[in-house]
């Protein structure tokens, strides 16, 4: 029919920190991951626990507690600020190693010798950034900017 689909991996907790931050909006307890994970507009939602990994890495987003053998979670924006500023990093070692140019310059890369352009480093976390925050509230994309200074 003519259409066109890109699929790209997304990290789970990506999907996941919406509804985290809505309960600690809400209720700011500890609670088990299937009572955050719940959406009526999208009943599909709680799948997303069933990502490869999501039970080990939402340990990078959220206090945890255990008691008998339930795990209980709430939203921590410290532990969360730090696994972004990890991911903020990835992503500009990735923008590096495939020579990809971010800063002011790189409107004028088509006429210059590429190899004489260096990108400051604030110019690569400042784009990394920006990448990121298409993944997150506005809030904490603002959180991130003063956490990475």
């Amino acid at each position: 029919d003519g259409r066109l689909l890109f699929v790209t991996p997304v990290d789970p907790l990506f999907l996941i920190l919406y509804y985290l931050i809505k309960a600690d909006k809400e209720q700011g307890k500890f609670q088990p991951l299937d009572q955050v994970v719940l959406d009526s507009e999208y009943p599909s939602c709680p799948l997303l626990l069933k990502c490869a990994d999501v039970k080990q890495c939402i340990q990078h987003v959220t206090e945890e507690k255990e008691i008998g053998s339930q795990k209980f979670h709430k939203y921590s924006q410290e532990k969360t600020l730090k696994w972004l500023k990890k991911k903020v990093n990835q992503t500009v070692k990735a923008l590096k190693s495939n020579n990809i140019l971010v800063g002011e310059r790189v409107l004028a890369s088509t006429f210059i010798n590429s190899k004489q352009i260096t990108d400051a480093r604030e110019d690569y976390v400042r784009y990394a950034h920006g990448l990121i925050s298409e993944y997150i509230p506005e809030d904490l994309s603002k959180e991130l900017l003063k956490y990475l200074g």
